[in-house]
């Protein structure tokens, strides 16, 4: 959905669908930190901390060594 706003950004030249996409992320990202997280941590415990621990949340990172 963002790449798709900022796509339009660009195609258009507009500023306001970038700030469009900003508040969508920041509404997603909320959404994610302040119910989904907690509640599967509620729900699987200890098995969705190790989840977390070993999967990357946002952005991608390099293999472990």
């Amino acid at each position: 959905m963002l790449a798709i706003i900022l796509g339009q950004a660009l195609l258009f030249g507009s500023w306001l669908l970038v700030l469009y996409a900003g508040i969508a992320f920041a509404a997603v990202f909320a959404f994610v930190k302040g119910y989904e997280e907690p509640t599967l941590t509620r729900i699987y415990g200890e098995q969705h901390l190790e989840y977390r621990r070993n999967v990357s949340g946002w952005w991608p990172r390099g293999p472990r060594r």
